[in-house]
C-alpha cells in the first residue's frame, strides 16, 4: 500500500473542502491525519479507549471549525494538534 502524503499544502486544500462541506475531503484528512493524532490522544491520556473517543471528538470539532482555519497562522497538523490537545486536558473521567 501507498503511503500517503502529509503534504502541507495538500493538507491546506482539504481543510478548504472541508470548510466547503465537501465530506470526501473530511474522510481523506481523517486517513492522513488520525494516526498521528491518536498516537498523540493514547500517549497523553494513557487508554486506547478514551483516545478514541477523543479522535472522534476532534474530527467533529475539526469539521465543525474548518471555515475558522488560518493558514497564516498554523499548518494544518499543528491546528488538529492543538484541538486534540484541549480534548485531552484533564478532566474528570471513571
Amino acid at each position: 500500500m501507498p503511503r500517503l502524503s502529509t503534504d502541507p499544502a495538500r493538507l491546506e486544500a482539504l481543510m478548504r473542502d472541508c470548510a466547503r462541506g465537501h465530506e470526501p475531503a473530511l474522510a481523506e484528512l481523517y486517513r492522513l491525519c488520525a494516526p498521528h493524532l491518536f498516537a498523540q490522544a493514547v500517549r497523553l491520556l494513557r487508554r486506547s479507549d478514551w483516545a478514541e473517543e477523543v479522535l472522534q471528538d476532534c474530527f467533529v470539532s475539526i469539521w465543525q471549525n474548518a471555515g475558522r482555519y488560518a493558514a497564516e497562522q498554523s499548518q494544518v497538523m499543528t491546528w488538529m494538534t492543538r484541538i486534540c490537545l484541549l480534548y485531552t486536558s484533564p478532566s474528570p473521567r471513571d
